[in-house]
């Protein structure tokens, strides 16, 4: 996967009929399939409203968004990622690497992983069918759930973050960062046509449960 032209910051400030001050800030990351058509964009929005009154207080807090986070570069030409049963990072990584096995069996499955949040880098790869970029599809997702991370942070909630989903034509990604000593997340793309999100989520969760 590859990222066409390159993320987008935004910000905005107005007035609403209550009168408060509203603050909205957003990324744009668009996402091609293969490097020249734009299959879908992702977009992170927050927003933030208090009474006019507080406003001078707020505008001293908020910084523009000059720039955002690259996301790890793609290589076509790299070798195959790591293969089922391979060298895993930790304990902690090989434990629900082996509880994940059960679900290569998912419908419509096309690539199963657990990524390093960190880096986006494959930790384990427990499937990979036909052409799917793994190591890209991963080193994009794992920088959306940082990209989301960042926002809570800025909005100033004390909440975790635990799913996104994201929607191509072709395909879905299903992200679900993992509660642990590791920031790892496990990462399922399946066919649009024949997969089902609900069972995924379903079997991934029993799997993890169990592992």
């Amino acid at each position: 996967m590859h990222r066409e032209p390159g993320a987008v910051g935004f910000e905005a400030s107005f007035i609403n009929c209550l009168e408060e001050n509203v603050h909205y800030r957003g990324i744009l990351l668009p996402i091609s399939s293969d490097g020249q058509n734009v299959d879908t964009v992702w977009g992170v929005t927050s927003s933030k409203s208090e009474p006019l009154a507080d406003f001078a207080a707020m505008a001293e807090e908020l910084e523009l968004v000059d720039e955002v986070p690259a996301a790890a570069p793609s290589n076509d030409n790299a070798a195959a990622p790591v293969a089922t049963g391979g060298d895993v990072p930790s304990a902690e990584a090989q434990r629900l690497a082996q509880g994940l096995t059960a679900c290569r069996d998912i419908d419509g499955l096309v690539g199963l992983a657990l990524v390093d949040i960190a880096d986006g880098a494959v930790g384990a790869q427990l499937a990979c069918a036909g052409d799917l970029d793994l190591a890209g599809v991963a080193a994009s997702g794992a920088e959306l759930i940082r990209l989301k991370r960042e926002v809570i942070a800025q909005c100033g909630l004390a909440e975790r973050f635990e799913e996104a989903i994201v929607t191509t034509r072709r395909q879905f990604w299903l992200l679900q960062p993992l509660e642990g000593g590791e920031d790892l997340l496990v990462l399922a793309v399946l066919d649009r046509d024949r997969g089902n999100l609900a069972n995924a989520r379903r079997q991934l969760g029993q799997a993890l449960m169990t592992g």
